[in-house]
């Protein structure tokens, strides 16, 4: 897996009702598998655990992208920004 900055995207699958809002968020869950991706691969060949999540900054202004965050990568509790937040009261929205 590598970065390539001349990379082209290509968008499949979309109907007539996708719209901005499909795609902005399937690009927020982008973010959060390639998160995971480092991070599961730092769990197999380092061999270290993780058991909460620190973020801050950026998109972690994004309730459900940090929550779908901690989800996939089955964290709790999140740190956000220095402060403890505990996903699970976002599940009731």
């Amino acid at each position: 897996m590598f970065l390539h900055f001349l990379a082209l995207v290509r968008l499949t699958g979309m109907i007539r009702a996708t719209g901005i809002a499909e795609i902005v968020e399937a690009a927020k869950e982008s973010i959060a598998y390639q998160i995971a991706d480092v991070v599961n691969m730092t769990r197999e060949e380092a061999g270290i655990g993780l058991l909460t999540l620190r973020a801050a900054d950026g998109t972690t202004r994004d309730e459900c992208l940090i929550q779908f965050q901690s989800d996939i990568l089955d964290l709790l509790p999140v740190y956000k920004n220095g402060v403890t937040t505990d996903p699970r009261p976002l599940l009731s929205r």
